[in-house]
C-alpha cells in the first residue's frame, strides 16, 4: 500500500492517510480542471485503499484532475454528501435506503442522493473475541453479566450501527455493559489493533468484506474466537435488511475453525443528484475499466462485476453512470 500511495499526485487524504497535494500540469487550463472529492472511510480501514487506486487511475486518465479522499464513515457518509461535502462516496444498502427515506438512524430525508453502482461485496458483521475470554456466545455475556471490554469502532460507522442492533436483539445495551463493569470503546482500527494485541480489548465488532490487514495483525499474536449470531436474532435483523451468511472456517488461515453464522449487507457507490452527468460518466468509466487495480488494492472489493453492479441499485441510478453502462453494453 505504501508504494502505491507514494506514487500519487494530486491526492489529499485527511488525517494523514495521504498528504501528496498535486500540481496541475502547465498545459492544463481552468476549463480542463476536474475536481473530485471522495467521502471515504475511517482511518486504518481497507476502503480507502480502493479509493486510492481509483484516484491514481482517474488522474492518469484525466491529467490535471485533482482527487481528494476525505475521512468518513458508512452511516455518516449520506448526511455529509447531502450537505455537499463530496462528489462520490460509499455506504451499505441499508443506511443508503434509510437516509433517502429519513428512517433510523436518520432524522430527515436525504433526497439529494443517487446511486452509481453496487460493489457486490459481502460486508459481514464480525464479533471477534480473544480466545482467553470466559464467554463463547453473546448470550453468555448477558446471562453472566460479564465485565467485557468491547470495541465498537467510531459512531457513524455500520460497525457501530449493525453491532448495536444485534447486541440489543440479545438484550444487551451499552449501559448494561458499563453497569456490569465493562467498557465500550469507539476507537479507530489502528487503536483497536494495538489494544487487542495488549489484551486491553476482549471483543471487537467489525463490518466488512474479506480478511482485513488490521485483523490479520491481531491474529498473528494470539488465538481469536468468532461468535455466531443465533437464528432468532437473524430473523429480527432480516426486518432491518441484514441477510444471513457465514464466516468460513478456512478464513484467517483456518483460525475461524468452522463456519460461523453471521449477517451481511453490500456496499454501494453513490453520489449527489446534482453531480454533472459527464463527470459521473467519467468516474464510472474509470472505475469499471480499472476495477482489477481497485480490487488488488482492497481484495474485499475484487468481486466487482460491471454486469451486476448496474442492476438493482438502492436508489435511482445517476444518468451519467447509466449512460456509461448502456454504452458499454451492460444495460439495455
Amino acid at each position: 500500500m505504501n508504494k502505491l500511495m507514494k506514487t500519487f499526485r494530486g491526492i489529499t487524504l485527511a488525517v494523514g492517510l495521504l498528504s501528496c497535494a498535486g500540481m496541475m500540469p502547465a498545459s492544463a487550463t481552468a476549463e480542463e480542471q476536474i475536481n473530485v472529492r471522495i467521502v471515504g472511510a475511517t482511518l486504518g480501514g481497507s476502503v480507502n485503499r480502493s479509493y486510492a487506486a481509483f484516484a491514481q487511475a482517474f488522474m492518469k486518465a484525466f491529467p490535471g484532475a485533482n482527487v481528494d479522499i476525505l475521512p468518513g464513515g458508512a452511516v455518516a457518509n449520506p448526511s455529509r454528501m447531502q450537505r455537499g461535502a463530496g462528489e462520490i462516496s460509499h455506504t451499505q444498502t441499508i443506511p443508503l435506503r434509510a437516509a433517502f427515506n429519513g428512517t433510523e438512524p436518520y432524522k430527515e430525508k436525504h433526497d439529494a442522493l443517487m446511486s452509481m453502482f453496487r460493489i457486490g461485496d459481502e460486508t459481514r458483521l464480525h464479533f471477534i473475541a480473544r480466545d482467553a475470554v470466559p464467554f463463547r456466545t453473546l448470550d453468555d455475556i448477558r446471562e453472566k453479566k460479564l465485565a467485557v471490554s468491547l470495541a465498537m469502532s467510531p459512531k457513524g460507522t455500520t460497525n457501530e450501527l449493525f453491532g448495536r442492533w444485534v447486541l440489543e436483539a440479545y438484550g444487551i445495551t451499552y449501559d448494561d455493559i458499563r453497569k456490569w463493569g465493562g467498557t465500550v470503546n469507539f476507537s479507530a482500527y489502528d487503536t483497536v489493533t494495538n489494544s487487542m494485541k495488549d489484551n486491553q480489548i476482549d471483543m471487537l465488532v467489525w463490518v466488512g468484506p474479506g480478511e482485513p490487514v488490521f485483523m490479520q495483525e491481531v491474529a498473528l499474536g494470539q488465538k481469536l474466537r468468532w461468535l455466531p449470531v443465533k437464528e432468532e436474532v437473524m430473523e429480527k435483523m432480516r426486518e432491518k435488511g441484514l441477510r444471513p451468511t457465514v464466516i468460513r472456517g478456512s478464513e484467517f488461515n483456518g483460525m475461524v475453525g468452522s463456519d460461523i453464522p453471521c449477517l451481511t449487507d453490500t456496499n454501494e457507490i453513490f453520489c449527489r443528484a446534482d453531480l454533472p452527468e459527464d463527470l459521473a460518466y467519467r468516474i464510472t468509466r474509470v472505475w469499471v475499466e480499472h476495477c482489477r487495480e481497485i480490487g488488488e488494492a482492497n481484495p474485499g472489493w475484487a468481486c466487482f462485476e460491471p454486469s451486476a453492479a448496474c442492476r438493482e441499485t438502492t436508489l435511482t441510478m445517476h444518468p451519467g453512470a447509466a449512460r456509461y453502462f448502456r454504452e458499454a453494453g451492460f444495460l439495455k
